[in-house]
């Protein structure tokens, strides 16, 4: 049943894609971040939707007279100068170097191609989103997507008492139950702003439907059991804490919630979190989990100096291991007695930062970092100028709430690898097109019609009862 529904809500997404290109940016963007065809269990698992999608708007693109460069600012320029690097980093590194009829290079091949279709369609995105009910469209279908899998990851933890790690979807940057907890703290503050923007525009059922999915995302990220989560979910609330106009009533309410909710964890996750204060512990194998990190991170430091274009796509290599990793027979309690050399275990970076530095060298890290920089810069452009406009003032709260979750995302991700997050550089599109839009006074030419009607228009069946059907009035 999951699959032909599924196949019915591509496909017709797929026709309305033909005449108004841009909903193919929804429909690609809906699968990357919710991955519906991987909860799927049947034939619509071996269904290329996403590739399907990406040519229904490279196609969209080429016939659309609706379209605008993408270069609209700099983070997309350093997203570009970043696309040469890696590429460059790829094809001197060494899974190529290994040769082209390896699994070294079949693995780094898949994880460039990756990628860079990802960045390509984020160039499309940003070329075909022009006004503001296609933006506030795909600020929609991104976060919500994300709040979808927050509820039923939240319910999950409800139902089964918080006893089992919540997951993402199968075979998705975040099936990982620590990617999947990353994921879900940076969903809350944009569904926050969905509910407040969908409340003031008269969608007053759909505004609560963000508002719960948002609850549920936090208590899937605890159901994660994930102490980067944790970690993450502590700075945003430090954030959203000082950014808000009514510190004092806020601070009190954080003082009563926050203890009464850890006491009534159960114990089991209780003891999990409480691992967070204790640098060096030990994982279920024996092997230490933080100076595993450490070593990782000291392995991707030393690849970086010995390379400077990095390893390529990945440095988790046997023979950098060996070589650089100098704490691998050490316990905990002799750490600079450690002997250089020593065989060590691969591991995965553990960090966006050490991920890029060991894949690409620091030459890729700069630019990876003047990314999140520039898209943080334009982000605080909105929440600072945007709120002087009437007509913009939208533009203020998305400004504000991004920045809230780029704090919590540079934390949590400073100890997991996913530095190719697909929703980190969907937030960058946000803040790019909507600055673009209100430097070049969107408002003025945007259709004069409500969102919904907008997003419904030629389905009239669903158009005319749309405001009943999401609450409207």
């Amino acid at each position: 049943m999951r699959d032909v529904l599924l196949v019915i809500v591509f496909s017709y997404g797929a026709l309305l894609s033909l005449k108004r290109p841009w909903i193919a940016v929804m429909l690609w963007t809906w699968l990357s971040v919710m991955n519906p065809h991987m909860m799927a269990y049947g034939f619509a698992r071996a269904v290329p939707f996403a590739y399907i999608s990406a040519l229904l708007a490279l196609f969209g693109l080429l016939v659309s007279r609706e379209r605008q460069s993408p270069f609209i600012g700099a983070p997309v320029k350093w997203m570009t100068a970043f696309i040469v690097w890696m590429t460059l980093s790829w094809l001197l590194g060494k899974g190529v170097a290994s040769g082209l009829e390896t699994a070294e290079f079949d693995k780094e091949y898949d994880l460039w191609l990756r990628a860079t279709k990802g960045f390509l369609m984020i160039y499309v995105t940003m070329a075909l989103l022009i006004n503001r009910h296609q933006i506030m469209a795909f600020i929609v279908v991104a976060i919500g997507s994300l709040g979808v899998l927050g509820a039923k990851g939240g319910l999950f933890s409800i139902a089964k008492g918080f006893s089992f790690h919540a997951m993402g979807p199968e075979g998705s940057m975040i099936e990982d139950n620590n990617h999947f907890g990353l994921a879900m703290i940076m969903a809350v503050p944009l569904l926050c702003f969905l509910y407040r923007q969908m409340g003031r525009s008269g969608y007053k059922r759909i505004a609560w439907c963000f508002l719960v999915m948002a609850g549920l995302c936090v208590l899937s990220a605890v159901g994660s059991q994930s102490r980067g989560a944790f970690a993450a979910l502590v700075v945003l609330l430090l954030v959203m804490w000082w950014r808000s106009k009514h510190k004092l009533v806020s601070a009190l309410a954080l003082v009563v919630l926050v203890p009464a909710v850890y006491f009534a964890l159960p114990t089991k996750l209780k003891e999990r979190v409480s691992t967070i204060q204790t640098a060096v512990n030990m994982d279920e194998s024996g092997n230490d989990s933080f100076w595993g990190r450490v070593r990782a991170w000291n392995v991707g430091l030393h690849v970086a100096m010995a390379r400077p274009t990095g390893a390529g796509m990945h440095f988790e290599y046997a023979e950098f291991f060996t070589k650089y990793d100098l704490w691998a027979e050490c316990g905990t309690d002799n750490v600079l007695g450690c002997r250089r050399g020593a065989q060590g275990k691969v591991r995965a970076a553990h960090s966006i930062f050490f991920q890029v530095l060991g894949n690409h060298g620091f030459i890729g890290l700069f630019i990876y970092l003047m990314i999140g920089v520039t898209t943080f810069r334009t982000a605080g452009w909105l929440r600072k100028k945007a709120k002087l406009i009437p007509e913009a003032a939208w533009a203020a709260d998305l400004g504000d709430s991004v920045q809230i979750t780029m704090a919590a995302f540079a934390v949590g991700a400073a100890a997991l690898s996913v530095a190719f997050y697909d929703v980190q550089f969907d937030m960058m599109a946000m803040v790019l097109l909507v600055r673009h839009w209100v430097e070049t006074k969107g408002w003025e030419r945007d259709p004069k019609m409500p969102f919904m009607d907008y997003c419904l228009r030629g389905i009239p069946r669903y158009q005319k009862t749309a405001a009943n059907a999401f609450g409207q009035g």
